[in-house]
């Protein structure tokens, strides 16, 4: 079993207290204390310092320090430090809450930005989640709270009370209670694919389905009998159907004579109107050949026009052809003398130029006399060699000057020349198509006038009616032929069986009320096989009712009997306490619960000692079953004479009106001090 147990414990400006030193602290420690000096400060101090809660679970509470009017105090430190004993292994453990002060750019004073916390372990600074691993290596945060607190167990949700308790029970399986019982076994044989909770909730479901269904069948009976129709005399039906019947054949084959007769007359028509389509198709025939007739002479007339007009639509082709080529060489004419412009320019410039460098002449100055560094003057042989030596260069870049000109104005005259013979050619190019545009025009006069005289003034429809009209007689002939026959389909002779259709209509609507009658016979059948079906489905669902019913019965055992061995499990490992794990319904069905139970008394009602007991009591089946104890702190400890024995370390946190500041003793008051204690808490009172 892993064990803790608090050997040191200091507090520096945690909640109310500035300054707190808990040295050598012992396996039994009894602090004293005045209401509000801090007891519980000390228990929440451990906890915060473990898990960064209060002792009620709080993240959420004031850790630092505050002045008379409810200001945390400003740059200060809340820290607290304790040294523990882990199974012998001595574990130091430091949490510090540092506010944070930022001196921000052009203020004068530091502004409070919040807090940061600090964690040491054996003296090594960690960030938050390494102290938190580190922490659950020792023990983890659940049990811990559950282990160090008498009344945390009991301030559970009942539902994580009963899952802790039943987790210690062993957990007692469905087949370890079926055991020895047959019902039990035959049961759980069922369970097939599904949970026994599962199996119950479909068996409540099914039992409350079909007595819903039971309780409908009578009405359904009910209703089916009340839906049955009259009994009438069906024999006599029957007998009356076969004689409507009877007459019914007699006046078809009337029908059927008269029918016949008709056909012949139908058959005569039916050979006139033959002749009728015979004319109208050779009518329609004629109109498409006179159709195609007029077509082939009006696109003989328009040949003649169509020729003239495709040669017209060809000198036009070429006149723009001609005048687009004469505006292109127009354009390249213009562009070619402003080149020839240009060239003359540059040839007159080069010209005088030309004779610009002709004209000069050589002239020695007085400073190519001397020398250019020194400034002194030549002697007189070597001026006249410098002359020599500069009149030679002179004449040298002159003639050379005088021949690049004279170069580059040929270049400028051939290129001149060139341009010119261009304008030249262009300018016949241009004449040529001008004369051949005046040549096509005349031409294209000379077609106009004879397309006006090919030109035909009626359309092809014309061309059509002339031909219809020719041939009036043909037409004519045959629409008398057609009226003729018409004529002859109109005066037919006309068969009536009015009459007999009437009496055969009268003899069906009776022939049909006889069977609709003669329906309710087969309606009253199936109406008493349905009474029969219901009254089969009432049986075997009252059958089905009592059989599942069984079932819930010997679930419903079962769950007793699983309750019983649970709470016998669980009740075995407490001395003290008792709980009550199953709650029977009125109905005597078991549903989970879990109330705690002290002598038979429920927990919320007992006194303060049993309450704390209760609590020892639970925290030594606990630390059993975790296999850890640690620290356990007791509030209100005065209220109570004697503790049950706990192996676990026991920090009392006493109420002492002498004691203004917290005292700390490894020995409890005598029966006196304490009798003087409590008579001075009630005088207070």
């Amino acid at each position: 079993m892993k064990t803790i147990k608090i050997r040191a414990l200091q507090l520096t400006n945690f909640k109310g207290i500035r300054s707190l030193k808990l040295n050598e602290i012992s396996d039994e420690t009894f602090i004293y204390g005045h209401n509000g000096v801090g007891k519980t400060t000390i228990f929440d101090a451990f906890t915060w310092l473990m898990f960064g809660k209060d002792s009620s679970d709080r993240k959420a509470f004031e850790v630092q320090t505050l002045d008379a009017h409810n200001n945390i105090i400003p740059k200060i430190e809340a820290v607290v430090s304790a040294i523990l004993d882990v199974d012998g292994e001595r574990v130091e453990l430091t949490r510090i809450m540092r506010q944070k002060w930022v001196k921000r750019k052009g203020s004068l004073e530091a502004e409070y930005t919040g807090n940061e916390t600090v964690y040491e372990w054996n003296g090594v600074p960690m960030n938050a989640s390494e102290f938190t691993s580190k922490i659950n290596t020792i023990i983890d945060e659940k049990v811990f709270k559950m282990i160090t607190n008498p009344a945390a167990f009991n301030s559970l949700k009942w539902q994580d009370q009963r899952s802790v308790l039943i987790d210690m029970s062993g957990n007692i399986t469905d087949t370890d209670v079926a055991k020895g019982n047959d019902e039990f076994e035959n049961l759980l044989k069922q369970l097939i694919g599904k949970s026994f909770d599962e199996r119950k909730k479909e068996v409540k479901a099914n039992i409350l389905k079909s007595k819903k269904e039971l309780q409908a069948i009578p009405t359904r009976i009910d209703e089916v009998e009340r839906s049955k129709p009259e009994v009438e005399n069906f024999e006599h039906l029957k007998t009356q159907l076969e004689i409507k019947a009877k007459e019914i054949s007699e006046v078809n084959d009337q029908v059927s004579d008269k029918l016949k007769a008709q056909q012949a007359d139908i058959d005569k028509q039916s050979e006139i109107q033959k002749e009728i389509h015979g004319i109208e198709t050779e009518i329609s025939n004629k109109k498409h050949e006179l159709q195609q007739l007029a077509s082939e002479d009006y696109n003989k007339a328009l040949e003649k026009p169509r020729k003239i007009q495709r040669k017209i639509n060809a000198i036009d082709a070429d006149i723009r052809a001609n005048d687009s080529a004469i505006s292109n060489n127009n354009s390249r004419i213009g562009n070619y003398k402003n080149q020839i412009a240009d060239f003359d320019k540059r040839i007159a410039n080069l010209r005088k130029e030309w004779e610009d460098e002709n004209a000069k002449q050589f002239k020695m100055d007085d400073e190519d006399c001397a020398c250019p560094t020194c400034k002194r003057k030549f002697d007189a042989s070597d001026i006249e060699d410098k002359r020599k030596d500069l009149q030679e260069h002179f004449t040298s870049n002159k003639n050379a000057k005088l021949k690049t000109l004279t170069e580059n104005g040929q270049s400028l005259s051939g290129q001149k020349m060139t341009l010119q013979n261009n304008v030249s050619e262009l300018e016949a190019s241009v004449k040529d198509d001008e004369l051949e545009n005046k040549k096509l025009w005349e031409t294209r006069s000379d077609l106009s006038e004879q397309l006006k005289e090919a030109s035909i003034d009626k359309n092809q429809s014309e061309f059509y009616t002339e031909k219809i009209v020719l041939n009036k007689p043909f037409f004519e002939s045959k629409q008398n032929e057609i009226k003729s026959k018409q004529k002859a389909l109109n005066n037919r002779p006309k068969v009536d069986i009015s009459e007999l259709k009437a009496k055969l209509d009268t003899l069906n609507t009776e022939r049909d009320s006889i069977k609709n009658r003669l329906q309710k016979e087969q309606q009253i059948e199936a109406s008493n096989t349905r009474i029969d079906e219901l009254s089969k489905e009432e049986s075997n669902l009252a059958q089905a009712i009592a059989d599942l019913e069984r079932e819930m019965f010997t679930m419903e055992e079962f769950e007793k009997e699983k309750s019983t061995r649970i709470e016998q499990s669980v009740n075995s490992r407490f001395s003290l306490v008792n709980f009550k794990l199953f709650e029977t319904q009125i109905n005597g069905a078991e549903v989970p619960t879990c109330k705690a139970l002290i002598n038979g008394v429920p927990f919320s009602d007992a006194n303060t000692a049993s309450k704390i007991n209760a609590g020892l009591d639970i925290i030594n089946t606990l630390c059993m079953h975790y296999k850890a104890s640690a620290p356990v702190f007791i509030d209100n400890r005065e209220s109570v004479v004697e503790l049950i024995p706990t192996e676990s370390q026991v920090i009392n946190l006493i109420v002492s009106k002498p004691d203004k500041t917290l005292r700390v003793s490894e020995v409890p008051m005598t029966y006196s001090e304490w009798e003087f204690a409590k008579k001075l808490e009630t005088e207070t009172v």
